[in-house]
């Protein structure tokens, strides 16, 4: 059943990026780089394997070493222990991709002086909810930076449209002149390995709404 839906998400990969590409490299580069997304969810998944998921700090981690790895200054990340099913964590694997990717080219970290903010908290309430927020911040010099090209494209859907939509979410992404906003909200029940919803132990140090 796993092995099905997760290549049913790279079909779906390879037809929505095969229609947003111009050539045959910009395919390639585009589809290589959301399947290497979905190796290294799996990749975080079988560093705790039997437990029926991944923990969301691992995902992040993993997803973004190498860009860690070249403006760790630069990046903030900070959450509870959060652990997740395998299709959640592929659908978080290939946001972190795209919101890498473009802040590397676009974004925050085309600027020396940016930063990212990577933020994450289960808020309790009628319907417990994972709450990530991906912030981007461009130094004050540079000034604000257009939109840019490709922006509305299969990236941007698969941000707002698609990855929320698998977990059962709301998203909104805004780009302000300040630099990106993205902001995910999942309920727990939707995104949390099924046989560890009724002991609550998918989290650690909850953070209370309000």
């Amino acid at each position: 059943h796993r092995s099905r839906n997760l290549l049913t998400v790279v079909n779906s990969l390879a037809w929505q990026t095969a229609r947003s590409a111009t050539d045959m490299g910009g395919f390639m580069d585009g589809f290589s780089g959301r399947i290497d997304a979905l190796a290294n969810a799996m990749s975080a998944i079988n560093t705790h394997p039997g437990t029926g998921g991944a923990k969301l700090g691992s995902i992040i981690d993993k997803q973004l070493e190498p860009i860690v790895t070249a403006y760790g200054s630069q990046i903030s990340i900070d959450g509870p222990v959060v652990r997740i099913d395998p299709e959640a964590a592929q659908q978080f694997g290939l946001a972190l991709h795209e919101l890498g990717t473009n802040a590397v080219k676009y974004g925050a970290l085309s600027d020396p002086s940016g930063a990212i903010e990577i933020r994450w908290r289960v808020l309790e309430g009628p319907e417990t909810e994972l709450h990530f927020s991906w912030i981007e911040k461009r130094g004050a010099a540079s000034g604000p930076r257009e939109k840019p090209a490709g922006s509305g494209g299969f990236g941007t859907k698969l941000l707002t449209r698609a990855v929320p939509a698998f977990l059962g979410g709301k998203a909104e992404h805004d780009l302000t002149p300040n630099g990106l906003r993205y902001e995910l909200r999942a309920p727990m029940n939707k995104i949390v390995p099924a046989d560890t919803v009724p002991d609550r132990d998918y989290i650690g140090d909850p953070v209370l709404a309000g």
